[in-house]
């Protein structure tokens, strides 16, 4: 009887200290990527996306530019308003912080994982420093990766909430592509049971083909922004960056 009232009374105070526990990791990540983002000089690439927001004379303008660029419009429309209501750059790492903050918060909402497994999580360099400190599309297309995710792995799923949070993720990086199907396929086409029978008869479904008509739409917003212009084919243009297919060995790497 005694061990049963003390395990039962450990269990009890290891639910009231985990809640406590999560509020603790999101304030340290909140308070140490504040600091980060003050003490971090804007990088070179970074402060060309601002320049392209405030730069463009229209959407469209901005669309044009985005051809040489290689990247999806979204962080692009992100940052336009803010930049021609005359703010400075520094406005583009706060907007980067209030998003590294939503994807703490989503990441240490799930209870599935150990705190220390989304701890670890948070402050690895590559989600701290490269997607905090750093204020890239990277962050942006996580949090809507991670929300998309929870949608499908939620008890009531929001699969409609989760197929517009992937396509606007699609339109957010070329890294998030691959991710975006892994999560449609694992998540949502075969879940809960992952066979062949599941995914014939998920096919059928009416909310299915709605999906796929989205996901397939932002797919092709995605393709007509990345297309590179006519002249970046002509033999004395440089264009700087990596090939397609690097592109897509890195997001097969990120899938993983």
């Amino acid at each position: 009887m005694l061990v049963l009232l003390s395990s039962h009374t450990f269990i009890e105070s290891h639910k009231k200290c985990v809640p406590a526990g999560r509020y603790a990791v999101f304030a340290a990540f909140g308070i140490l990527l504040a600091v980060g983002l003050a003490r971090h000089q804007i990088y070179g690439d970074e402060a060309q996306a601002w320049l392209i927001a405030r730069d463009s004379h229209g959407l469209m303008d901005l669309a044009g530019h985005l051809r040489y660029e290689g990247h999806p419009a979204l962080w692009y429309l992100l940052l336009y308003i803010p930049a021609h209501l005359g703010w400075g750059v520094a406005a583009m790492k706060a907007i980067n912080y209030v998003i590294s903050l939503c994807l703490a918060w989503l990441v240490l909402g799930e209870r599935r994982l150990s705190l220390g497994m989304r701890a670890a999580f948070l402050f690895s360099a590559f989600v701290f420093f490269e997607m905090g400190v750093l204020s890239r599309p990277y962050m942006l297309a996580a949090v809507l990766l991670v929300g998309a995710a929870r949608c499908l792995l939620a008890e009531y799923k929001r699969s409609w909430l989760a197929m517009v949070l992937l396509a606007l993720a699609i339109n957010t990086h070329f890294f998030a592509i691959p991710i975006a199907a892994g999560i449609f396929v694992w998540f949502y086409w075969f879940a809960p049971d992952i066979s062949w029978r599941t995914g014939v008869k998920r096919i059928k479904e009416p909310q299915f083909l709605g999906s796929v008509a989205l996901i397939g739409l932002a797919l092709a917003v995605c393709y007509f922004t990345l297309r590179p212009a006519p002249d970046t084919y002509e033999s004395d243009y440089y264009r700087a960056g990596i090939s397609l297919p690097g592109y897509l060995a890195i997001g097969v790497g990120q899938l993983w």
